[in-house]
């Protein structure tokens, strides 16, 4: 073992890093599980042809998942939420918010226009919006809040500005120092694409993005990290 651990963050024993010595121990690794179908197909006519997945967290004691639903052929995405006890059954709430064909019976969330992902995190400490989504506007990475999961308010100020590539970027909140965490594609060196980290603890000022992620001389020549 060499370095002293930080004993207040989480440690992950994927290998022997931190193990100072070990007796009659035996690391095993299982595969996961795969569920036979589909737990989510575009299924309601404003869902188009094609669903894609952006966020699933656990949220009190239940599942939620955020997703983009579009016509392979014309029409613009939408946002969608469904619901689920165990993460298997998922349903639709009616939210009644957007209007689609003349009803406003529908899962759709009213979100800002954006570019490439977004994505949502729930910090359960902030009673007034424990849910925080980052998405790419604007020439900027911005934020928005919601106290319910379903009404979200823009930030005015951008979070990120002018990263210099972000169609890909991700949030979560950190249990242990209470920071929010974001990050997002980049491009460094003589790889195309790389991974930078922000960290904050108000999700409105966020630290100068850093390089943690990139391709180096012993990755195959067309290596990427999307973030």
């Amino acid at each position: 073992m060499t370095g002293t651990p930080d004993l207040t963050r989480s440690q992950l024993f994927l290998d022997d890093f931190w193990i100072d010595e070990q007796h009659k121990l035996t690391r095993l690794w299982y595969p996961a599980d795969i569920y036979p179908e589909p737990v989510l197909c575009a299924r309601e006519p404003w869902e188009g042809t094609t669903v894609g997945v952006e966020t699933v967290f656990k949220s009190g004691d239940h599942w939620k998942m955020y997703y983009t639903a579009s016509h392979a052929m014309h029409g613009r995405p939408v946002y969608c939420v469904a619901e689920s006890e165990d993460g298997i059954i998922w349903e639709r709430p009616s939210l009644g918010l957007v209007e689609f064909r003349g009803s406003t019976q529908n899962n759709i969330v009213p979100v800002a226009k954006c570019k490439g992902h977004r994505n949502i995190c729930h910090d359960p400490e902030d009673e007034e919006a424990p849910y925080k989504m980052i998405h790419l506007g604007e020439g900027a990475i911005r934020g928005a809040i919601s106290k319910d999961g379903y009404h979200w308010t823009e930030l005015e100020r951008p979070l990120i500005a002018n990263p210099p590539a972000s169609d890909v970027q991700a949030i979560w909140f950190h249990r242990v120092d209470g920071r929010y965490v974001i990050t997002h594609k980049t491009i460094h060196g003589r790889s195309t694409r790389a991974v930078c980290i922000a960290e904050s603890e108000d999700f409105r000022t966020f630290s100068d993005s850093r390089l943690i992620i990139k391709a180096d001389l012993i990755d195959p020549p067309d290596i990427e990290y999307h973030g």
